[in-house]
């Protein structure tokens, strides 16, 4: 389930995403009044530690959800606990295109500054 927390600015929205995710929730979540993806310019990911849900499913819906949005200048960082970067990077969630980036929660101010350049 995502929860959306704020916007950082007009231009960044923050959600934390706790227990079983699918892939079609990340349509709900894109699709959500609060995230006008007309206006925003990037989106915060951030990974619950309780987390249950399969990063395999985020991978696959963030990816439908790009490719939807067909925006090359929206990004989103996925901030996670750093137990899970490993299993992040061999899904693919980090994309070339640098849409995409992987942040352990301990860098997660980085993470947010990159997002409102």
């Amino acid at each position: 389930m995502f929860h959306i927390q704020g916007k950082s600015g007009n231009a960044v929205q923050s959600v934390r995403a706790t227990g079983t995710i699918m892939a079609s929730d990340l349509r709900e979540l894109f699709e959500h009044s609060d995230m006008d993806t007309d206006t925003l310019k990037a989106v915060a990911i951030v990974i619950d530690p309780d987390f249950d849900g399969y990063l395999a499913e985020i991978a696959t819906g963030l990816r439908k959800e790009l490719r939807r949005l067909n925006r090359a200048d929206f990004k989103v960082a996925l901030i996670m606990p750093e137990n899970m970067l490993k299993e992040a990077a061999l899904m693919r969630l980090a994309s070339e295109s640098g849409q995409v980036r992987l942040c352990p929660e301990a860098q997660s101010a980085q993470a947010m500054a990159w997002l409102a350049e």
